[in-house]
């Protein structure tokens, strides 16, 4: 399942006992969390995750979101003000 704005920012594959994904942020966010961190281009970093319980969305997962949706919304690309 492939969540887009403008471009995709996140997807999560459901597996018999748990949630697969990755989110695409502008940057490198380390984490142990992450399985696996992919570089695709300067501003499109994947980052693979895998969900086991409900008690992994929590705030730290929910701010991953809305980065992402951000990236996906392209607010990383707009121009910044003098």
């Amino acid at each position: 399942i492939a969540f887009q704005t403008r471009m995709s920012f996140m997807a999560v594959a459901p597996r018999q006992t748990h949630l697969i994904g990755h989110f695409v942020f502008a940057r490198r966010v380390p984490s142990p969390r992450f399985r696996k961190i992919e570089t695709m281009s300067a501003k499109n970093v994947l980052h693979h995750f895998s969900l086991e319980g409900e008690d992994e969305l929590d705030a730290e997962f929910e701010s991953w979101i809305r980065e992402a949706y951000a990236v996906g919304r392209q607010e990383h690309l707009a121009k910044k003000s003098p």
